[in-house]
């Protein structure tokens, strides 16, 4: 299970590695399954989802191989916007990562390898952002939107944040800055407008006293085998706060890492098969109406009750 969208009627979205995208209605206890079909146009693309984003009218699926997907909700209609060596106007990949709508209502699409993509609606048209001054990569994981309305773009080869008043990039973070920060696999602002960063090398947090213009800093956490308080793995590719505040870590091959933070220090508490999970590979973390958390596995899908720490897994046996 690659990635993991709720939706606001609490339902989830499930993009899968080859089973095309599971729609689960958590209250009615209901799965529909959407799948590419070789003999029917009207699917998607391909059936290896990387990326899922909703809004009002549609559901825009990022696929590995197959470009951009989008579904109508209400009429079923699905359109494709593929890659064409021939068309300057067309997505500048079919490998799509990320998909994001910033302040200004434009939906951007992150590729792996081809950069950032802004899709008119109107016309179907894309306009490319590849390798402009200050773009740190094309390889794009992430995208995260701040208080000002910059987008900020987690990439292969650091940071960089995009201001969308000036239309100009600015590397932020890179293996070449003061402090390197590279390999990024996904990030999220806070309710405090902090900024935590998941990276093949550890868990950053980046706090600002003016709005991360001159001033940032850093907090790195990283796994200490002598320490069991420490966050349990250094390869972090997901990152979830929860109703309550809470900062969730999601790793790759250590479980999920519950942060409490004490007085003078941060502490981590992990959660991995020992505990009830199925699979230690944590793509996605989602948040149900009664606060349990929804983690998309290399194994299944599993639902974690925060509380009492019980843990329930679903697997293809259950209809996924």
């Amino acid at each position: 299970v690659n990635c993991l969208l709720k939706d606001e009627s609490g339902n989830l979205w499930i993009g899968t590695e080859r089973g095309g995208v599971d729609y689960y209605n958590t209250s009615q206890n209901q799965i529909e399954h959407y799948e590419h079909h070789s003999d029917e146009p009207n699917s998607l693309s391909v059936s290896t989802i990387n990326s899922i984003y909703e809004d009002d009218r549609y559901l825009w699926i990022g696929t590995a191989g197959g470009g951009l997907n989008r579904y109508n909700k209400s009429t079923g209609n699905y359109r494709h916007f593929r890659y064409d060596p021939n068309s300057e106007d067309a997505i500048s990949s079919d490998f799509v990562t990320v998909i994001e709508r910033d302040a200004q209502k434009r939906l951007w699409v992150g590729t792996w390898g081809a950069g950032l993509n802004i899709l008119n609606e109107a016309t179907g048209t894309f306009e490319r952002h590849q390798a402009r001054p200050g773009m740190v990569n094309q390889f794009v994981s992430s995208l995260a939107i701040d208080k000002r309305s910059n987008l900020w773009i987690g990439t292969l080869g650091g940071i960089s944040r995009y201001n969308t008043r000036e239309d100009t990039y600015e590397v932020i973070f890179s293996d070449q800055t003061a402090t390197r920060i590279n390999n990024v696999g996904c990030l999220l602002f806070d309710e405090a407008n902090s900024l935590w960063v998941g990276s093949r090398y550890g868990l950053y947090h980046l706090e600002s006293s003016d709005g991360f213009m001159d001033d940032i800093q850093v907090t790195h956490f990283v796994h200490n085998d002598k320490d069991p308080n420490s966050i349990s793995g250094n390869y972090v590719i997901s990152i979830h706060q929860d109703q309550q505040g809470t900062i969730w870590v999601g790793t790759y091959g250590q479980g999920i890492n519950k942060m409490i933070r004490q007085k003078q220090s941060v502490v981590f508490e992990s959660f991995g098969t020992s505990d009830g999970l199925s699979n230690t590979v944590i793509y996605g973390i989602e948040e149900d109406a009664e606060g349990n958390l929804w983690l998309s596995t290399d194994y299944g899908l599993s639902r974690v009750n925060t509380e009492t720490r019980v843990v329930r897994n679903y697997f293809k046996a259950d209809g996924f």
